[in-house]
């Protein structure tokens, strides 16, 4: 419609992707139930599961960008850390494991993920009518992005030792939970990871983390964040290629990084230690655990939608409706 709208001069009719921040992928049936019903009223008709375990909608109308933003917010999702330069969805294991030591990881995954959400209420600006919030009212001081944010893109995966399911080498931080019976003992952190590359640029390469340091679970989000300090200002802010933390990694080396994190943080950290792998299963089909059935299902390039013989986005909005499961 564009000639149109030009000729008639109307602005143009611009559409949006929006992207959730789900911690670890999980969601209850309402969450689930509301992503569907926006993607039927305000989207495309389909659902996208991202690669880092979050939904995206597409087709949003700009007209319709507050009111399906207000949506997904209404049941305690948002979509702030879903895209820019800043922290990517944290992702985890898919498997739905259950008990102590479990729990204790999604504890550190949402402590770690309120710890570098971003802070500031500009984003909340755009959204007001035309009308300013003063932004220093009811703000939190943002100690870790600044005014700069990072050079690129975040990303944060979380794996129980000896089930690599999230593939924590592909990613700028790997959080490896150790076990003593019920409780989480350690984490071993492996840093500078990554998979993208520019076709036109053969200095560009994927890149596996490489271990870093072992730390108990208190000094985690410590840690964390000295690590991604330590990208946001020492990071390649002149070539958005270069940008990534693999390469600050690559050119400075583990030792260098250690002991610049050493230095932020005022004590020394534990040399990483020898990690234990016994599958990178991506749990598909029926798993069963205690009196609990799971099901993993394959979603062809994780669309979320009907087609013919394959009425998917129908089922399961009916497996929502009918079971209500804990966590899909």
């Amino acid at each position: 419609m564009r000639k149109q709208l030009t000729k008639e001069g109307k602005e143009r009719h611009y559409t949006m992707m929006i992207r959730a921040r789900i911690p670890g992928g999980v969601l209850n049936a309402d969450q689930y139930l509301q992503f569907d019903r926006l993607s039927d009223e305000y989207g495309n008709g389909t659902m996208r599961i991202t690669t880092r375990q979050t939904f995206q909608l597409h087709g949003v109308l700009k007209g319709n960008l507050k009111a399906t933003i207000r949506a997904i917010n209404d049941v305690l999702i948002t979509t702030l850390g879903g895209c820019g330069d800043q922290v990517r969805n944290t992702v985890g294991c898919a498997f739905p494991h259950e008990g102590p030591f479990y729990d204790a990881v999604r504890r550190d995954i949402l402590a770690l993920v309120d710890s570098v959400s971003a802070k500031t209420n500009a984003y909340h600006e755009i959204w007001l009518d035309g009308e300013r919030v003063d932004p220093e009212v009811d703000r939190e001081r943002e100690t870790l992005y600044g005014e700069t944010y990072l050079p690129r893109k975040f990303k944060i995966a979380f794996a129980y030792e000896g089930d690599n399911c999230a593939d924590i080498y592909s990613n700028d931080i790997g959080l490896i939970a150790h076990r003593n019976g019920d409780q989480v003992v350690y984490y071993t952190l492996v840093i500078g990871g990554g998979m993208g590359r520019t076709a036109s640029d053969k200095q560009t390469a994927p890149h596996l983390a490489k271990p870093f340091c072992f730390v108990t679970p208190d000094k985690l989000i410590d840690v964390c964040r000295t690590v991604i300090s330590i990208q946001r200002d020492f990071g390649n802010r002149e070539n958005r290629k270069f940008a990534r933390m693999k390469y600050l990694v690559l050119e400075r080396g583990i030792p260098w990084f250690r002991g610049e994190a050493e230095k932020r943080l005022g004590y020394p950290l534990d040399e990483p230690r020898e990690l234990v792998w016994h599958s990178a299963d991506d749990h598909l089909g029926e798993m069963v655990q205690g009196d609990k059935v799971h099901l993993g299902l394959f979603i062809e390039n994780g669309r979320i939608a009907d087609k013919p013989g394959m009425a998917l986005k129908s089922v399961l909005r009916e497996i929502m409706m009918a079971y209500r499961p804990v966590s899909a």
